[in-house]
């Protein structure tokens, strides 16, 4: 009964991954049948980038790269900054995957660059801005780790953290922010793990855990459960890391994710060398190794190798051990060698010399707008002066010209009053000069008076 019981539950996960995978294929299909029919603008840039994602998805990195680099091409032709900083971050994550990490760190810092240019010109948002430089501090932050740079990785992943918690306040039922920060609680997770801080990595892989189970996000929930396992390990307690590994691989080979499928192998085969089950492990590394192969994955390629090497030499296979050492020397030197650590500390140096002078010319700009600013409010004071002067002299110039018509017109009247007070004078003098006359022709009323007093005596 039990055995029947188990083999229907494996055909039933059997059909569960099928169902995924053709799910995914299917997916890709009906974004590339729109593409068909969609014209050459920003809305066929954003579905190319979206296939290019569901490609590394399933660990297709030659279709994700040439789906990725042609909406590059497509953005850097339609002048379309944001889907050049998306572009060249798919393109990145390609890299990152195959484990050629100078270029993978090139690709981010060109991202990262145009991201802080669009923002400092205003031309997105600031919420856009975080958008784009969120994800882009987590995948440097990454390549770090990878390099073994653990606190510069630190770093990255904390300021990436910070950012997305902005993101969340500002809209906190974003599903896509909410994964995100998931993702970098995981990451910071790791790091602790690697400094022996087993209370923190503890912590963050568990805030990881809740937040993608509330999500429902499948890959990032094995993600967790991976993590958590390595933890386990750190700590002495195998047999929880072998069953949350196991449940790591479960919900990979679920969604169809390759990549995902060989990291678990992996991790279980390391989980299986502690319990003492040696051939267990030893098939677990085979696989990963075939599937590593298979996607051209070199970071679990170098680390089947290894767990090879380990099983080979606890059985007694010792050339076996030796050729797997080798192959494991070869793919980590190719990884981690003095040559890409030396790129990457120049790219670091270099977008941080870039960095510095666009913050520079930035200030410098903001200085340029004050003094424009200032220059401007200058010009407008010495205009308003010279107006309010042009105004009092004109006022002065009506003001003299009523003066001058006022006295001209007071010296008329002066003229013309004397005229006046001259004729007045002369027809006085004329009238008093025919009295005069008047009064010598006319005899006088005392005469008069006697004359008709002598009259009334006669």
């Amino acid at each position: 009964m039990n055995k029947s019981v188990l083999f229907y539950l494996w055909c039933f996960f059997i059909f569960c991954s099928i169902h995924t995978s053709f799910s995914q294929v299917s997916k890709r299909d009906s974004l590339r049948t729109l593409i068909l029919s969609s014209k050459e603008d920003t809305s066929r840039i954003v579905l190319l980038n979206k296939i290019s994602r569901e490609y590394l998805l399933t660990s297709d990195y030659d279709s994700a790269y040439s789906t990725a680099n042609s909406a590059l091409m497509l953005s850097e032709k339609l002048r379309y900054k944001k889907g050049i900083v998306k572009s060249n971050n798919n393109i990145g994550n390609v890299l990152l995957d195959q484990g050629n990490y100078p270029e993978a760190l090139k690709k981010y810092l060109l991202s990262f660059k145009l991201a802080r240019e669009m923002e400092l010109a205003k031309d997105v948002s600031s919420y856009e801005a975080n958008q784009e430089l969120a994800p882009l501090y987590n995948n440097i932050g990454i390549v770090y780790f990878k390099l073994e740079k653990f606190s510069e990785s630190l770093k990255y992943h904390q300021e990436a953290l910070k950012i997305k918690m902005e993101l969340l306040a500002q809209r906190p039922n974003d599903k896509t922010v909410l994964k995100s920060i998931s993702a970098t609680y995981n990451n910071i997770g790791n790091i602790y793990i690697v400094k022996e801080d087993y209370t923190s990595a503890l912590v963050n892989h568990l805030n990881s855990l809740k937040i993608k189970q509330q999500a429902g996000d499948k890959k990032g929930m094995a993600a967790a459960y991976n993590n958590i396992g390595k933890l386990y390990i750190s700590q002495g307690k195998y047999l929880e890391a072998f069953k949350s590994h196991l449940e790591a691989l479960r919900i990979n080979e679920e969604t169809g994710f390759k990549g995902g499928v060989a990291l678990s192998e992996i991790n279980l085969g390391g989980a299986c060398i502690h319990l003492n089950r040696v051939n267990e492990a030893r098939d677990y590394f085979v696989s990963s190794l075939k599937i590593s192969n298979a996607i051209r994955n070199k970071e679990r390629i170098k680390e089947s190798y290894q767990g090879l090497t380990a099983t080979d030499s606890l059985m007694g296979n010792y050339k076996s051990a030796m050729r797997n050492y080798i192959m494991y020397t070869l793919y980590r030197d190719s990884l981690v060698s003095d040559e890409n650590v030396q790129k990457t500390v120049q790219l670091q140096m270099q977008f941080n010399f870039d960095r510095k002078e666009q913050e520079a010319r930035a200030e410098q700009e903001k200085k340029n707008v004050l003094l424009a600013a200032e220059k401007r409010k200058q010009q407008v004071t010495l205009a308003l002066v010279c107006l309010v002067l042009l105004l009092v002299l004109i006022f002065a110039v009506f003001i003299l010209r009523t003066l001058r018509i006022t006295k001209r017109q007071k010296i008329i009247i002066e003229q013309k009053s004397k005229v006046v007070e001259q004729k007045q004078k002369e027809i006085l003098d004329s009238i008093y000069y025919a009295r005069r006359i008047q009064n010598s022709l006319l005899p006088t009323e005392k005469y008069i008076s006697k004359s008709i007093g002598r009259l009334f005596r006669n």
